[in-house]
C-alpha cells in the first residue's frame, strides 16, 4: 500500500477514483492507517461495487443498494479518502485480458464469454439505483455487454425519464460502432482503457478475436466523432496508473512490438486525450466545478511537467518527466517520475496466466482471497511460465 501510494504519485495524479470497492474492516483500516500516514497529496474517490452487495443480498436489488449504502457509513470517510456521494458500479460481462468478455459474432477459436451479471441481474440490480437518482458506472468490455447494457439504461430511462444521469460504460474493449451513437443519446458517456490497444490488439488479431475487431478495440475516434464525451481511465494495474501513458496510448494507438499502428482511424488529437484526463474525466464523477481544469474558484491542484504534451513529438508523451504535483495549494516534488512495471511480452503473458487461473481466482468471482493468497497466486503462475 505504501509503494502504490508513491507509484499513484509517480504519475502525477491528484485525484483519482476507484469503482468497485470491496473491502473489509480490517482493510479500510489499514488503506486509511497507511495512505493518511503521512501527506496523501490527492483526492481519492471510492465507489461500491453493487454486483457484489447483490449477490450478497441473494439477489434482492433493495437489500442488495441498501448494503452497498451500509458500506459508505459503516467505512466513513476520512480526510482525502471520500466516497462519492450517491454512484455505484455495477457490471456486465467478462474481462478482457482472460477473453471472456461477450462478442456478437463469437471468439474465432471457438470460446465463449461470460456474464459478470447477466443482463437480467444488471437490469434488476441496477433499477433501484436508477430510480433514486444514483449515477452509474457498468462494466462492458465486450459489443454484446455493451449493447445489453445500453438497452437496459433505454429501458430504465422509459421508466423513469432522467435528463443528466451521466451512467458512464467503463472499459469498452470491443464495441459495435453502431451502438455509439444509441449511448450518446441517452446522455451515457464512455471511459476506456486505451492500453488495451498497445498490449492486446496485435495477440489477439491473431488469438480470440481476429484482426478485424482486435484492430480497433478501445475506441476513441468513434465515440467522439458521434458526439460523445470521452474519458481515459487505467484500470491499474491493467494499465500504468499514469495519465501520460494513456494519452500517449491513445494518440498513437502503437501495438506492443513497437512497429504496428492499430486501427489508425481510431486516434485522436492531444488535445483530446488531454481533456479525457483532466475536465472530461472529472466531469463523469460530477467534479468538473472542483478539479480538471485551472480556473478561479476551482481546487488548486495541478501537475508540474518538464515538457509540454502539445510540444513533444506524439510518440515522446509518455517519457515526459513529471517534476511534482501541486495539491490544495502545496508543491509535492516527485523524485521518479512514472515509476513502475513495464508492459513486456513476459509481464503480458503472466497477467494473462493470472486472470485465467482456474479454481483459485478470476473465474469464480468469489472476492473472498486475502491478500496472502494473491500474492501466492502471483508467484505461482510466474513460475510456470
Amino acid at each position: 500500500m505504501e509503494r502504490t501510494k508513491d507509484y499513484i504519485h509517480s504519475g502525477g495524479i491528484t485525484t483519482a477514483v476507484d469503482p468497485g470497492v470491496i473491502i473489509t474492516p480490517d482493510m479500510y483500516q489499514q488503506m486509511t492507517n497507511i495512505l493518511l500516514d503521512e501527506s496523501l497529496p490527492m483526492d481519492y474517490w471510492l465507489i461500491p461495487a453493487g454486483n457484489f452487495t447483490y449477490s450478497m443480498a441473494g439477489y434482492d436489488a433493495e437489500k442488495g443498494k441498501q448494503l452497498a449504502e451500509q458500506q459508505t457509513v459503516q467505512f466513513a470517510s476520512i480526510e482525502q479518502i471520500q466516497w462519492l456521494p450517491k454512484y455505484i458500479k455495477l457490471f456486465s460481462d467478462g474481462a478482457m485480458y482472460s477473453q471472456l468478455m461477450q462478442l456478437k459474432d463469437g471468439y474465432i477459436d471457438g470460446h465463449h464469454g461470460e456474464w459478470l451479471q447477466t443482463p437480467a441481474e444488471l437490469e434488476d440490480s441496477m433499477r433501484p439505483y436508477w430510480h433514486d437518482d444514483y449515477t452509474i458506472m457498468v462494466h462492458a468490455n465486450g459489443d454484446l455487454g455493451f449493447e445489453a447494457a445500453i438497452d437496459i439504461v433505454d429501458k430504465l430511462n422509459a421508466e423513469y425519464p432522467r435528463s443528466d444521469h451521466r451512467t458512464g460504460f467503463h472499459h469498452l474493449g470491443i464495441t459495435d460502432v453502431d451502438d455509439i451513437p444509441r449511448a450518446v443519446k441517452q446522455g451515457s458517456n464512455f471511459s476506456v482503457n486505451p492500453y488495451y490497444t498497445h498490449i492486446l490488439a496485435e495477440n489477439y488479431s491473431a488469438n480470440g478475436v481476429g484482426a478485424e475487431r482486435a484492430e480497433v478495440m478501445a475506441r476513441g475516434r468513434s465515440f467522439i466523432d458521434a458526439g460523445g464525451l470521452l474519458s481515459l481511465h487505467s484500470d491499474a494495474p491493467m494499465a500504468p496508473a499514469q495519465p501520460l501513458s494513456l494519452v500517449w496510448a491513445a494518440v498513437n494507438r502503437i501495438g506492443l512490438s513497437g512497429e504496428t499502428v492499430m486501427g489508425p482511424q481510431e486516434r485522436i488529437s492531444v488535445d483530446e486525450a488531454m481533456r479525457a484526463i483532466t475536465i472530461d474525466a472529472a466531469y463523469t464523477a460530477r467534479l468538473e466545478d472542483q478539479v480538471g481544469s485551472i480556473d478561479i474558484g476551482k481546487q488548486a491542484n495541478f501537475t508540474v511537467l518538464e515538457q509540454s504534451p502539445y510540444q513533444v513529438q506524439p510518440k515522446e508523451i509518455n517519457q515526459i518527466n513529471i517534476q511534482a504535483t501541486i495539491y490544495q495549494g502545496k508543491v509535492h516534488p516527485i523524485s521518479q517520475s512514472n515509476a513502475g512495471m513495464q508492459m513486456t511480452q513476459t509481464t503480458q503473458t503472466a497477467l494473462n496466466a493470472l486472470n485465467q487461473h482456474q479454481g483459485e481466482h478470476g473465474h469464480h468471482h468469489d472476492h473472498d482471497h486475502d491478500v496472502c493468497e494473491t500474492s501466492l497466486l502471483f508467484q505461482k503462475v510466474i513460475s510456470a511460465m
